[in-house]
């Protein structure tokens, strides 16, 4: 037998010079961020390399919720994030009450006029607006929190709370005098039964709503003290 061996020199073209990367340091930001709807979210990290030089760097946000949904929604492409937070880029969790969202509503719209704008985004974009456009930026608000409304025909709202429907009046929803901002919970919320409304000298389609009586047998237990608003004036 016969064996053949032969040897290949191979050029080793290893680079053994390595260099150093343009390591990235990002800090200044929380593990956690809870903004309330139609405020701003803002995010301005500190990012240092270790070349000083961010010239090739790109920055993407991304939102998304574990209560709602997982799929996350793109926020920007900037490196300091300022962001409304409207319902189209952040889903609403699952714990907003109808005091928060009626504070939301105050400190959102513009004021009322009647001859302001009747729609619900214009309201929540601080136009100012009249009754019926506060009533229906709340109406997508509770919408959008999973939270049971009907529109009355007189206009005003029906709302599902812990003690059963209950009435909302526009009045609920103008700005106070008592300074109060965008997102800051209001310190009540006057909601009303059917007997209270009808005494105040209302009147609706009863037939076309659920009925708003009082299980717990006490009228006032959603109002927390709250004077009754009368009716509001037709303008001619």
């Amino acid at each position: 037998m016969w064996f053949a061996c032969f040897l290949l020199c191979v050029d080793d073209k290893t680079i053994d010079e390595f260099k150093e990367l343009n390591k990235v340091t990002i800090e200044g930001l929380q593990n956690r961020y809870s903004v309330l709807l139609y405020t701003h979210l803002q995010c301005t990290p500190d990012i240092r390399t270790s070349r000083n030089d961010d010239r090739n760097l790109s920055y993407v946000w991304y939102a998304y919720t574990t209560t709602t949904r997982n799929e996350a929604d793109t926020l920007g492409r900037e490196k300091n994030l300022d962001v409304l937070a409207e319902p189209s880029l952040f889903t609403p969790g699952e714990a907003y009450t109808l005091e928060e969202l009626a504070a939301i509503v105050r400190g959102a719209h513009g004021g009322i006029d009647p001859y302001g704008s009747n729609d619900a985004l214009a309201a929540l974009s601080g136009e100012p607006v009249e009754a019926r456009g506060v009533l229906l930026a709340m109406e997508y608000l509770c919408q959008q929190c999973g939270i049971e409304v009907e529109y009355v025909a007189g206009d005003w709202l029906i709302v599902s709370t812990p003690e059963g429907y209950r009435h909302l009046l526009p009045q609920s929803l103008y700005r106070t005098e008592d300074g109060t901002e965008p997102g800051e919970t209001a310190p009540s919320l006057p909601l009303y039964t059917d007997q209270e409304l009808t005494e105040m000298g209302y009147e609706w389609p009863e037939a076309l709503h659920p009925a708003c009586e009082d299980y717990a047998g006490s009228a006032r237990s959603a109002m927390n003290g709250a004077e009754l608003s009368e009716p509001p004036q037709a303008e001619e």
